[in-house]
Parts: structure tokens; sequence; C-alpha cells
């Protein structure tokens, strides 16, 4: 299989805390993607979106169109989720829910591969959110990737990672991407080149 020269990735932290564990997670998954890859990292509380209210449909929250924008010329995301009470963050349910009803019928995740990560203070690393996630994301048409990266007691062991390059998370976070970039592989006329890897 070969690779484009270049394939964007938008990585997405549903958190809107400054402090967010999840967009430090972001931060170390960038450093495990090959040169072909470039991630623009962003949160959602960087679209200044409310919750998500029918009644303000006909005047649709700027923000919501920009991060239709920003998923549509992108080539897939990397959404870092945390788990608020078992679930997916309402400030980004809130904003699925918003491009979900964009003027047009846009559906800016329609056939968009996306890797799950969740980094959570509890003992099961923010999973059962991802679970829900999973589905909500189906359900818009993305092409959810089978694996995931979930760091559990993350105010501590996201701190390790950042120090040490040999930590197993960066060890997990680099066999979820590794399974994730072929997603972007397309065949060539060559079987060598297919063979080979081709050119990042």
């Amino acid at each position: 299989m070969t690779f484009r020269n270049s394939i964007r990735l938008l990585g997405l932290s549903g958190s809107t805390r400054s402090a967010s564990l999840n967009s430090r997670l972001l931060t170390l998954a960038r450093e495990k993607l090959p040169a072909c890859v470039a991630l623009e990292a962003t949160s959602v509380g960087d679209f200044g979106l409310p919750l998500y209210d029918q009644d303000q449909e006909p005047d649709m929250p700027p923000g919501a169109i920009v991060l239709a924008d920003r998923i549509a010329g992108s080539d897939g995301l990397i959404v870092a989720s945390p788990e608020h009470n078992g679930s997916v963050s309402a400030a980004l349910k809130s904003a699925l829910d918003w491009i979900s009803r964009l003027p047009g019928g846009r559906k800016p995740l329609e056939g968009k591969p996306v890797l799950l990560m969740s980094a959570s203070p509890g003992r099961i690393g923010g999973r059962r959110g991802l679970v829900h996630l999973r589905d909500i994301l189906g359900g818009l048409g993305a092409r959810v990737c089978d694996g995931e990266v979930t760091v559990p007691n993350a105010e501590v062991s996201l701190g390790e990672a950042e120090r040490d390059l040999a930590h197993p998370i960066r060890g997990e976070i680099a066999f979820v991407i590794d399974r994730f970039i072929p997603t972007f592989a397309v065949h060539t006329a060559d079987p060598i080149l297919d063979v080979a890897g081709g050119t990042a």
C-alpha cells in the first residue's frame, strides 16, 4: 500500500478545561504520528457552542459551521473525550448534535475515519464513555477505528508518560495509531510499491 504525501488529521478534545487531560493525550498522540501525518489539535471549547437547542437551528451558531468545515477539511479525526458519569462529555455530545443539523443536510462525518482516545482519573480510563461515543459517531456515518486508547489514573500516568519516552502508554498509542494510519492507504498499479509500503 502507498500513502499520500500529506495526511491531515483533526484532533478534537471533548473537554473544555484549560488543563484538560484529554488535550494532553492528543499532544502525546501527535508525537507518535508518522512524518506524513499532520495533526491540528483543538477542543470543543474553542468553538463557543451553546448546548444544542432545536429552536436555535434557524440561526445556527457560527462555531458549528467552523467545526463542520474543519472536520470536512480533514482526512480523519482523533477524538479524545473525557468520561462524565459513564458517558461522553455534554460539551462534545452537544457539538456533535449541532453538526448533525447543518443547513443543506451537510454530513461532515460521513465516511470520515475516526480514532478514539480517553484519559480519565478513574480506574478504567474512560472506556464506558467511549462505548457511547462510538455509537454516536457511527450513527453520524463516521468510520470508527476498532482500536482505541484509554488512560486510567491519568492525572498521574499522563505525567509519567510525558517524562518517560519508554512509558507503556506511549507504546499503546503507537500500536493503535499503527492500526489507524493504514485507513488512509491507497493502492497503486505497482504491486512492488504496494508491498514496500509506498512513499510517506
